[in-house]
């Protein structure tokens, strides 16, 4: 029981037992611990050393020897007291440290199917509602039952999506569920071909070259880009309704 508690407190196993060891003895030497745990006398040397240094462990000289002595347990808990106070103490400055970093712009790339699923679980990661150009069938001809898996976490997470897609029949039956998927679908204007799918959400982009062989994708994080895609999107979108 002893053991598991030094380990949460930092303490490694090898550790943990010469310290218990040279708490038993009272005071000894290296060979004396080395004879009480049955450890590797190199082992018992770097453990030795490492205690020294942490205050957990101490030593005096007798008789031209080196007599090592367990630091008492009410010391090594004062110890702690006084790590968890040093540490409280940095936490206002922590805050403000972190008040004060601003977020880390710029372009991402990711290659094969691999990254591109990586690109779909960033958006989904950032909880955000997403406006999208894309064409399912291309989606699925690519990403096959990676597609379906996308659509219901973003339907558990609740996040909205607005589509915009070609009119095509499958894109008109995906439209059907629209109610019952966090989404609203409006199709693009005739002669608008296009084989990438487009993700604006927060102060992201997402763009998916959808290309069966070597599909790959770059997420660019930029305000005024993805406001400028918004704007776009925006255009488009009132097309759409225009249109239908």
């Amino acid at each position: 029981m002893i053991h598991p508690i030094l380990e949460f407190f930092g303490i490694a196993t090898g550790a943990a037992t010469i310290y218990i060891a040279a708490l038993n003895l009272g005071g000894g030497s290296v060979s004396d611990i080395v004879r009480k745990t049955r450890m590797p006398r190199s082992s018992v040397k770097r453990h030795v050393e490492e205690l020294l240094k942490k205050g957990l462990l101490r030593f005096f000289i007798q008789k031209k020897h080196r007599v090592i002595v367990a630091t008492p347990p009410e010391r090594i808990r004062q110890i702690f007291e006084e790590r968890v106070a040093d540490f409280s103490s940095a936490i206002p400055k922590l805050k403000q440290l972190a008040r004060e970093k601003t977020p880390h712009l710029g372009i991402r790339f990711y290659e094969d199917l691999t990254g591109v699923r990586a690109v779909y679980d960033s958006i989904l990661a950032e909880q955000k509602p997403i406006d999208a150009i894309t064409s399912p069938e291309d989606t699925l001809a690519v990403l096959g039952d990676f597609t379906e898996r996308f659509v219901k976490r973003r339907i558990e997470k609740k996040i909205p999506m607005r589509l915009l897609t070609p009119n095509t029949p499958h894109a008109r039956q995906f439209r059907e569920a629209d109610s019952r998927s966090f989404r609203t679908t409006q199709f693009l204007p005739p002669n608008f071909p296009f084989h990438t799918a487009t993700y604006i959400y927060g102060d992201k982009v997402a763009i998916i070259a959808l290309r069966n062989a070597s599909p790959n994708g770059v997420i660019i994080h930029d305000p005024l880009i993805a406001q400028a895609q918004r704007a776009m999107f925006e255009l488009l979108w009132n097309q759409g309704r225009a249109q239908f």
